[in-house]
């Protein structure tokens, strides 16, 4: 995998931070513990993808939500609801990114929101001391601020650009095989992150 390798992007949840998604999901289900709820519409409901593409801001995804319980909640425990899927990162996973970046221009791509990115920053600056996930790689990319979410090849051409990167010579890492075999479809190298596997074992394929 090291042969002609010199740029490696990242997703983040899944890969470097830890997710539950069940826990969102049972977080709006208590939601409705005191007022009828359209659950299956709110689950059908496109508002978290219109979130990650910056279509929506917190606010109007706040009402997105809030428009599927009879008495809707506060802006705020939607927020909390949303947010209990962002678990940890591990300290052993920001030093195998810091190692990586002394040998590789190493890039964060995420299908991501305001909201979590707030959350998470708080949990870093909480936990180490840094403001965001910055110090670990050359350039973070989110989707809410680029307008653009994998798998769509648009999103993969936009950052290929605005980062001067050869495709032949970048490899991404994704637990999501629709983003890996887009990023393959493009001339980058995918590789599949696929649990029980860990970020930590790819240590000895990059270095």
């Amino acid at each position: 995998m090291k042969d002609n390798i010199k740029n490696i992007i990242f997703d983040l949840g899944g890969v470097i931070l830890n997710l539950d998604i069940s826990a969102t999901t049972k977080a709006f289900v208590a939601l409705a513990d005191h007022a009828e709820a359209d659950l299956e519409g709110l689950k059908t409901e496109p508002a978290y993808l219109k979130l990650e593409t910056g279509e929506y801001d917190t606010r109007q995804f706040c009402q997105a939500v809030q428009k599927h319980y009879s008495r809707p909640p506060a802006d705020q425990q939607v927020i909390d609801a949303w947010n209990t899927m962002v678990l940890d990162i591990p300290k052993e996973r920001l030093d195998f990114l810091l190692e990586l970046k002394k040998k590789y221009r190493t890039f964060l791509f995420s299908n991501t929101n305001e909201i979590h990115v707030l959350h998470y920053n708080a949990y870093l600056k909480r936990q180490y001391g840094v403001n965001d996930l910055q110090p670990y790689f050359e350039k973070l990319y989110y989707s809410h601020v680029m307008h653009l979410a994998k798998p769509d090849p648009a999103s993969f051409e936009y950052l290929l650009k605005d980062s001067g990167l050869l495709a032949g010579e970048t490899l991404f890492v994704d637990d999501t095989l629709a983003n890996v075999e887009a990023a393959s479809k493009m001339g980058i190298r995918g590789f599949h992150l696929n649990p029980p596997m860990k970020l930590i074992d790819l240590k000895g394929m990059v270095l």
